[in-house]
């Protein structure tokens, strides 16, 4: 709706003015300025687009439960489309943008609303960026991180209980 647009484009402009900048510093108003500027454009360039809540879904990885939370959902053109927001700078990097699509993609296979297609919006950009082809043994990277990082997490709790000795 695009008077919701203009009615977040409005407050956003009143929040923004009362933000404080750090001397030194990258403008945080522009900063913001620039992403919501951004977020507006492509809403408003998207005629047939709509607005809808995505449910947070989990999945299990070498004992590691992970939540896979997209932003917001969108339909448009037919397809609806589960979205992860990327604001920074700089564009996210590969790596990133596969293990994204991995773990929507597991949430989906795994129960979590089978027909939303996992996205990446680059909002800085107004992009809604392509999916990256994922390597035949990505899963099996994925599952060594998150074996790794359990054994390290568990070591650091039983680091503490030893302290506490």
């Amino acid at each position: 709706n695009t008077n919701d647009l203009s009615d977040f484009a409005n407050t956003l402009d009143e929040m923004l003015e009362r933000l404080p900048d750090k001397k030194g510093k990258e403008s945080r108003k522009e900063n913001y300025q620039q992403i919501s500027q951004a977020y507006l454009n492509f809403w408003l360039r998207q005629q047939d687009a709509q607005f809808f809540n995505v449910p947070q879904g989990s999945i299990e990885i070498a004992g590691l439960t992970i939540l896979v939370n997209p932003e917001v959902g969108m339909r448009r053109h037919g397809d609806e489309l589960a979205l992860k927001l990327w604001f920074a700078a700089p564009k996210p990097k590969r790596a990133f943008r596969q293990a994204i699509q991995y773990l929507m993609a597991e949430a989906q296979h795994r129960g979590w609303q089978r027909h939303l297609q996992p996205a990446i919006w680059d909002v800085r950009r107004e992009d809604l960026m392509p999916n990256v082809p994922l390597s035949r043994d990505f899963a099996w990277v994925i599952r060594g991180q998150a074996s790794a990082f359990r054994e390290m997490w568990d070591a650091f709790g039983q680091g503490e209980q030893m302290e506490e000795n």
